[in-house]
């Protein structure tokens, strides 16, 4: 028999059984009062007007679990609550002002590209199409993302500073996504001009959350996961790693981090320090290690368990190589592409010569102007061309 062409990855995802289940709550207040019912879910969205659901309560499980259990949190249609509090405002990633209603389009940043949202080869969906979609209404104005913000789209076509619209921070081991402007159903239900683009809607919805779920630091069925800051450390920095515990183990005794590798003999245990006021989010530091491989392990979790151990390389940077080696062909290549002189000499003094000589030349000219008025010679040379003159018209008698 012959070899089977391989499936296209729509083809795989049609082929797969989806299930879905879904039910209407009657009091959606009763979740976010519930710790343990709202830890079921992976991502929660709210829209305008929300404060009915938002208690004290709810926004403090609200924050727990997006930090300690890596929940995503999405504010569709921009301000959840007509006042933001202190509880709810340290989550979001953007601060708002009152304005004027005001209808806009979007268009993606730079970074907002890189997620490939809108980039379907079998839907012909692109984010170039955007600027050209029904515009959205927004009566109170995304004013300044917070530094650790990421704008992933902003106003088309907006005069002066760029107003966000979709904005993104991490919060402990969650994240959360604010999505500026109502009037974003009229995308499903485009004119029939336009009906090449009657899937950007949902393309952008399935985008964001398998965005939102995969990027989690906490995945379903993990109660800790261990993560490295970067892949590779230098040798002259610090190797640091982040462990993510979820809020029910992060009631009990955080288990100590075991590191093992190249550079270091036997097993060194760090003890993992809170982060911040987030819950949940630990940080390990391991200090400068020697050159080699690394591996780090949650003590007392199986090594199979996903998230129980993180592998990161230490090398010694190439920029951190110095060559002692005098070359003098190599540093008269350099002075002569930049514009520098050659020392050939070894006398300290020549160089303190060569420099005041260099300050010397850059030194603009300094012109000082002084009226002719102000030398005496000047004004007796006057006075007696004027006193000779007269003489002479007196001689003559024209006087």
């Amino acid at each position: 028999g012959g070899l089977t062409p391989p499936r296209s990855p729509e083809a795989v995802r049609e082929s797969l059984p989806v299930t879905e289940a879904w039910r209407v709550l009657h009091n959606g207040a009763e979740v976010l009062a519930d710790a343990k019912s709202l830890g079921t879910f992976q991502v929660l969205v709210l829209g305008r007007d929300s404060e009915s659901f938002l208690s004290e309560a709810a926004l403090d499980n609200v924050r727990n679990w997006v930090a300690s259990d890596s929940g995503a949190l999405v504010c569709y249609r921009g301000q959840p609550m007509a006042q933001v509090n202190e509880r709810l405002e340290r989550l979001l990633p953007v601060q708002w002002k009152t304005s004027r209603e005001a209808r806009f389009r979007m268009t993606l940043t730079d970074r907002g590209r890189d997620l490939r949202w809108f980039e379907s080869h079998s839907t012909g969906v692109s984010s170039d199409v955007l600027p050209q979609l029904p515009a959205l209404a927004t009566s109170s104005a995304a004013e300044h993302p917070k530094p650790l913000a990421t704008v992933l789209a902003t106003i088309a076509g907006g005069a002066g500073e760029e107003a966000p619209v979709v904005t993104y921070q991490p919060y402990g081991g969650g994240r959360v996504v604010v999505v500026e402007g109502s009037g974003m159903w009229r995308w499903a239900f485009l004119p029939p001009a336009y009906s090449d683009h009657d899937t950007t809607y949902g393309t952008l919805w399935q985008s964001l959350m398998r965005w939102l779920v995969s990027g989690a630091g906490l995945l379903p069925g993990q109660d800790m996961a261990l993560r490295t800051d970067q892949v590779t450390f230098g040798s002259n920095e610090a190797a640091t790693a982040t462990l993510l515990v979820r809020r029910e183990a992060a009631q009990g005794q955080i288990p100590n981090i075991e590191l093992t590798g190249d550079g270091i003999d036997g097993v060194r245990t760090v003890t993992p320090i809170a982060a911040g006021e987030g819950p949940g989010v630990f940080r390990v530091l391991f200090g400068e290690l020697a050159k080699g491989r690394y591996q780090a392990h949650i003590a007392g979790q199986p090594a199979e368990k996903s998230g129980s151990r993180a592998v990161f390389d230490v090398r010694r940077l190439l920029e951190e190589q110095l060559d002692l080696k005098a070359r003098p062909d190599l540093m008269a290549r350099i002075a002569a592409s930049t514009g520098g002189l050659e020392l050939k000499g070894d006398s300290p003094g020549e160089i303190a010569e060569t420099f005041t000589a260099h300050l010397e030349r850059g030194r603009p000219e300094r012109i000082r102007r002084t009226t002719a008025w102000d030398r005496w010679w000047v004004l007796a040379g006057t006075f007696f061309v004027w006193t000779l003159g007269w003489s002479l018209r007196r001689s003559a008698g024209l006087v």
